[in-house]
């Protein structure tokens, strides 16, 4: 009985050292983990602050500075911490799982603390040791800055005219038909959608693993797919407010044909290496997801949507071409202080980007005689002066000789008889953009963020094409060829004695642009913006109606004058180009063209389908949102 009882007191003993170590590990552990998570707050002011805050903690959580058993406190090691890249091996460092910790990269987001204490041994153990060493080791990541860029769309109501002209774009886009009504629509441009939750639920769709988001923005995937990710989300957590998006998505996806080729979701969502789920809680709005999946799709085969205008009033019937080239990315997410430290800053691996479409488009235009366009002859005949004074010249004889008592050529100049009048319009958008350029969450009073935008530079050509001209403008990366649109015909007729026959057309001059309008760069603070989880705040870089802008600066303008017999012998077609290129002093009058002829048919025509596409000319509405850095973490 006696050997038994000793060998149970013995046992307790040992459980009694045993334990105490494991005690001791614990509270070292919590010492560490406090100083690791104070140290975390102030990594913005220096590693040599970090190091007090997190001395400072330790001593306030129980470490022993001074004494016989003092505990060991290394200086804090100040460092990154990224999970999306390789594991750090160091020495002396056991890792398990695999340490992200390194002391040498930028920026400093994260602290280290090592601590250590000699816990000696009460009972068992105690002959001949002074105890053993335990260690505990912590490492606190603060919670990054976040910063978010979005591209507006700009249909914000739908009625039926709206709907029918949606329909007959996207549905071309897809390269299939589409009816859905305006309500359905309107449902989509009514509706958020939670990011986080689509990419969770797109995820599980395509078996990506769960929060593996850098694989899933590249896994290829058809339009119909990402589409039913956000029909099953809305299913889910939309109530019935979403019905109406539902039935909208539903349509879509039905639209999209079997033989539609895959896509990858990073094309139109740009999620930075190693965001944290919390930084993905925002919402998109349904239309802007919808509206970049389609673009997308489009621009991953040949399909050119047409949409056929009849009888539009003050215009007549209009034929539209469009293909999108570049789809939009609607949205943007990341650190700011990441991209940063990028070379060059803010324009490396984690620049905070975001981007319009770029389309290639068609426009044909049949217009009611030019005859009836107001002040058009006045105008136009003034620009001209010199050119009918040299044609009464060349043409006509002189006092006595235009009695005609033999022979004379009697000359006019009139507004083209061509009713209606063929106008073609090939306009190619380039993708305006914009990206965080600095940030500024120092304080909660001077938090702010710093955006530049470039807005599009466009290249417009009016004039006339032939089939297949209109057939390069999608097939070709050549610049498509266009001839001038008729404005004047110069006619002439014969008479020999009193006699006349009737007016024949001799030369015709027409009027053509083939320019570019230049981009523009701007920049803009945005002053106390949203928190990553609010709605955005938004602002318009630089609006411009693209023809307006031809009327003032004239740039790329042409007045050519061409002969309809190439055979004639007479060179008056060579003798009225060299007179036309003398107008160039009645520019007052070319604006007068522009902004009777074409600014009123182009400019609502073009800004309305660019802003059916979610586009606007020369114009990028671009929303932010930041979130600073707000507390910290443990990380091991």
């Amino acid at each position: 009985m006696g050997a038994i009882w000793m060998m149970v007191a013995l046992i307790v003993l040992m459980g009694l050292d045993i334990g105490n170590l494991f005690w001791q590990k614990r509270e070292l552990q919590k010492i560490a983990d406090m100083a690791a998570l104070a140290g975390v707050q102030g990594t913005s002011a220096g590693c040599t602050t970090v190091q007090s805050y997190a001395q400072s903690n330790a001593q306030l959580n129980g470490l022993r500075s001074s004494g016989l058993n003092a505990d060991t406190f290394l200086p804090a090691d100040c460092g990154n911490w990224n999970p999306k890249l390789p594991p750090i091996t160091e020495p002396g460092i056991n890792c398990n799982p695999a340490c992200y910790f390194d002391k040498t990269r930028n920026p400093v987001n994260a602290v280290r603390v090592t601590v250590s204490r000699t816990v000696p041994y009460f009972f068992v153990f105690n002959w001949g040791s002074d105890g053993r060493l335990v260690k505990a080791t912590a490492t606190a990541a603060g919670t990054s800055s976040r910063a978010a860029l979005n591209v507006r769309s700009t249909l914000v109501t739908v009625d039926s005219s709206k709907s029918t002209l949606l329909n007959a774009v996207f549905g071309g886009l897809l390269g299939g038909s589409l009816n859905l009504g305006a309500v359905g629509w309107q449902g989509l441009v009514n509706t958020n959608l939670n990011l986080l939750s689509y990419l969770d639920k797109l995820a599980v769709n395509l078996g990506v693993a769960a929060g593996d988001y850098n694989t899933l923005l590249d896994t290829n995937a058809s339009a119909g797919a990402l589409l039913q990710a956000a029909i099953d989300v809305l299913q889910r957590d939309g109530g019935t407010a979403a019905v109406d998006a539902i039935t909208a998505l539903i349509a879509l996806q039905t639209a999209v044909p079997s033989s539609a080729p895959l896509v990858k979701l990073k094309d139109i969502l740009q999620i930075q290496s190693g965001t944290p789920a919390a930084g993905l809680d925002l919402d998109l709005q349904a239309f802007q997801l919808a509206q970049g999946l389609v673009q997308l799709a489009n621009k991953q085969n040949s399909v050119a949507a047409t949409v056929s205008l009849v009888n539009i009033p003050s215009i007549g019937s209009v034929n539209v071409q469009v293909k999108v080239t570049e789809p939009a990315q609607i949205s943007a997410i990341g650190d700011p202080a990441l991209a940063a430290a990028d070379t060059p800053a803010f324009d490396g691996p984690n620049k905070i980007y975001v981007r319009t479409a770029q389309i290639r488009s068609l426009i044909s235009i049949s217009l009611p005689g030019l005859s009836g366009i107001s002040g058009l002859l006045g105008a136009v005949t003034s620009l001209l002066t010199p050119v009918t004074s040299l044609l009464n010249n060349i043409l006509s004889l002189n006092l006595i000789e235009a009695l005609c008592l033999v022979n004379c050529t009697q000359t006019q100049v009139v507004l083209v008889p061509d009713n209606p009048v063929r106008l073609d319009i090939n306009l190619d958008v380039a993708a305006s953009n914009a990206r965080v350029t600095g940030y500024d969450c120092s304080s909660a009073a001077a938090k702010s963020l710093t955006v530049s935008s470039e807005t599009a530079a466009t290249e417009l050509r009016i004039g006339q094409m032939t089939d297949t001209q209109k057939a390069a403008v999608f097939s070709s990366a050549a610049k498509p060829v266009v001839t001038p649109i008729p404005l004047l015909d110069v006619q002439t007729k014969e008479c020999t004695l009193f006699l006349c026959g009737g007016w024949n057309p001799y030369s015709r001059t027409g009027l053509r642009a083939d320019t570019a309008i230049a981009s523009s760069t701007s920049s803009h603070v945005y002053s106390m913006p949203p928190e990553i989880n609010q709605p955005p705040s938004y602002y318009s870089f630089s609006a411009t109606d693209i023809v307006n802008s031809l009327a003032s600066t004239l740039s790329g303008l042409e007045l050519q004058t061409y002969k309809y017999n190439a055979a004639a012998t007479n060179g008056f077609g060579s003798l009225v180009g060299l007179a036309t290129q003398l107008v160039n002093a009645a520019a007052s009058a070319v604006k007068v063209v522009i902004q009777k002829l074409l600014s009123p048919i182009l400019d609502p025509l073009t800004n309305f389908l660019m802003d059916t596409l979610g586009i606007s000319l020369a114009n990028a509405d671009i929303g932010a949102r930041l979130s600073c850095q707000q507390g910290a973490e443990l990380v091991y």
